[in-house]
């Protein structure tokens, strides 16, 4: 407003001049002006007018100028007034443009993130200060916390200073600022010297500098505490960090040498609790790199193989295996540090602990068939071989619930098929005993197999209940028809005994003993007659099935004196001869008649 109000006062004070330097009676941009102001005459311009009205006039056509819209109705009329309306147009241009410049640059322009982030950051700060009715000396420290971060920030320029930078430009320029902290990470060797960092990929490490973020501390401030979680993980990239024992500094980590800087991975990564506090310097401050849990949890997500990397790099470092155990190497040293050992055991118990936990839910997902989430916890390292107290693996338990695709897909990732439980089962033989049909067919497809030192009493417990299919699938998987079991038993005596005349006819088909004997003496055939069932004992007749002829004496006998008619014909039909006499001498026909059984010895006497 100014810079027109002035433009516009020069502009008329010249018009004003000019007019006055014309000579007596030269005509002038003055000549009109009485048909607007009849105070002024013509032949004398602006004579017996008030100052203040020549003035405002004048101002006026110095606005008339700079717009440029023909306010007043005067040209110019004379060479004088012709190059001062030139300038004053071109006046008028340039001030015009200065004004529209300054406005589009303010609209327009981008504004500082930096500056409006720092003023959000302070909104939401005096909002949380003011809601928790915190003391004036916490408000004091958190202001000065705040504003000391902002300034650091102003004078260390971001990674893309304030451009909005492709991802793949991005990522170099993390690198060539970041990088080489993160290198120093990655060393190689044995115990303390192994780097929390090596062998992870280069994908992984571009990844991750462009995750981390700077943070300034004043002096003193202290950034990890003893006994809490650390839920984020610092790098020192300026100056040096503090480790206290209490209020002893017991170690300091240098940004400036080849050593890592890396502070707080162990709580970090494994989830155990700090075990020593951090702080900066009292003497200066310092420039941290920090990722936080939430930009950690992205990341390994993307890249969970190097997660397992990291946790095998850091307990390297205290001589544990991935199950928690000792590895046969063990540092020189670590026993005279007793809060080493100490820190060393609280990791054991936390990694067996763990694993405990990513076993159940790997269990519960391969139950209930998720395979996404078995697929998830397998890429985070769980071993798929680990089996709990009874010795069954999540192959088994996915068998056993005939979760067709996390099977194939634990058997992909490595499982072994012919693995035992405490019983001897393998999935296989859990597949099968509870009628998972395709499952079964995979597994045979690849090769697993049944455990034989029990199979005897699988086929008699299939056999016995009747369970056509179960028998069927463990016959075609290898199991041996004539197996016995520790009576000498074979599914066929125990199917015969039980009238299971499809399973006896299987494995009758299958080449199974039709005369076996069990430790009693007795064959299938036998255990159908005491079972009483006809058609079952006809049908393994038709299949030369045979008695054992230390039996057959009796049974006719006591089938003469029984009155029962139907064993006496299929005794005799097994070749017993009719007149077969017991040890006094009494054939079946003498019990017969002794117990007045007529339809007996009918046919006894009708057979002779």
């Amino acid at each position: 407003m100014l810079l027109v109000f002035m433009s516009a006062h020069w502009i008329g004070c010249l018009y004003f001049g000019v007019a006055r330097l014309q000579p007596e009676g030269a005509l002038t941009w003055m000549d009109s002006i009485y048909t607007y102001f009849p105070s002024f005459k013509p032949d004398s311009p602006f004579d017996g007018a008030p100052t203040l009205e020549t003035y405002i006039f004048c101002l006026f056509k110095g606005m008339d100028g700079l717009v440029s819209l023909g306010f007043v109705p005067t040209v110019p009329t004379n060479t004088m007034e012709m190059l001062l309306g030139t300038t004053v147009q071109f006046m008028s241009i340039f001030v015009t443009a200065i004004i529209l410049g300054t406005l589009f640059q303010y609209l327009l322009a981008k504004k500082d993130p930096l500056k409006e982030a720092y003023n959000k950051r302070m909104e939401n700060l005096e909002r949380f200060m003011t809601e928790r009715r915190l003391p004036n000396v916490t408000r004091k420290r958190l202001k000065n916390y705040f504003q000391f971060q902002y300034h650091k920030a102003r004078g260390h320029s971001s990674l893309s200073g304030g451009l909005n930078l492709p991802p793949a430009l991005y990522v170099k320029v993390a690198n060539a600022r970041y990088r080489p902290t993160l290198v120093k990470c990655c060393v190689s060797g044995q115990g303390r010297i192994c780097g929390a960092l090596f062998g992870c990929s280069d994908q992984f490490l571009d990844s991750m500098v462009t995750k981390l973020r700077a943070v300034f501390l004043v002096p003193g401030d202290q950034f990890m505490r003893a006994s809490d979680m650390v839920l984020e993980l610092c790098f020192v990239i300026r100056g040096h960090a503090e480790v206290m024992d209490g209020e002893t500094v017991k170690s300091v980590i240098r940004s400036d040498v080849d050593q890592p800087s890396i502070v707080g991975e162990v709580s970090f990564f494994l989830g155990v609790q700090q075990q020593y506090a951090v702080r900066a310097p009292t003497s200066s401050d310092i420039e941290l790199l920090v990722l936080s849990k939430e930009a950690s949890v992205v990341l390994f997500r993307d890249y969970p193989e190097q997660q397992e990397i990291i946790h095998s790099n850091l307990l390297r470092q205290f001589n544990i295996d991935e199950k928690g155990n000792d590895l046969e190497t063990d540092v020189q040293g670590d026993e005279e540090d007793a809060d080493r050992i100490k820190m060393r055991q609280t990791i054991k118990d936390t990694v067996k602990r763990r694993n405990e936990q990513a076993f159940n839910a790997l269990v519960r997902a391969g139950v209930s068939g998720d395979f996404e989430e078995v697929r998830r916890m397998l890429r985070k390292g769980v071993d798929v071989n680990q089996a709990n107290y009874d010795g069954r693996t999540v192959l088994h338990m996915a068998a056993v619930e005939g979760n067709y695709r996390v099977v194939e897909l634990l058997l992909n990732e490595g499982a072994d098929k012919n693995a035992h439980d405490r019983w001897g089962n393998t999935a296989l033989q859990d597949s099968i005993n509870h009628h998972q049909g395709p499952v079964t067919v995979l597994l045979a497809n690849w090769g697993a197999t049944l455990n034989n030192d029990n199979i005897a009493e699988r086929l008699c417990n299939a056999s016995a209940a009747g369970d056509i299919d179960a028998l069927k699938l463990m016959v075609q998987n290898g199991a041996n028809v004539n197996a016995c079991d520790y009576d000498l038993r074979t599914a066929l005596h125990v199917g015969a005994a039980s009238s299971q005349g499809k399973c006896v006819e299987y494995l009758i088909q299958r080449h199974a003993d039709c005369n076996a004997v069990d430790r009693w003496g007795s064959t299938p055939l036998q255990d159908a007659i005491n079972a009483g069932d006809s058609p079952l004992a006809e049908y393994i007749i038709t299949q030369d099935g045979k008695m054992n002829p230390a039996f057959t004496t009796a049974c006719i006998v006591n089938a003469g004196g029984d009155g029962n008619v139907w064993m006496l014909k299929l005794l005799i039909r097994c070749g017993t001869s009719p007149d077969t006499s017991d040890y006094d001498y009494r054939t079946p026909l003498h019990l017969a008649a002794s117990q007045a059984r007529l339809l007996a010895v009918s046919y006894l006497l009708g057979v002779r």
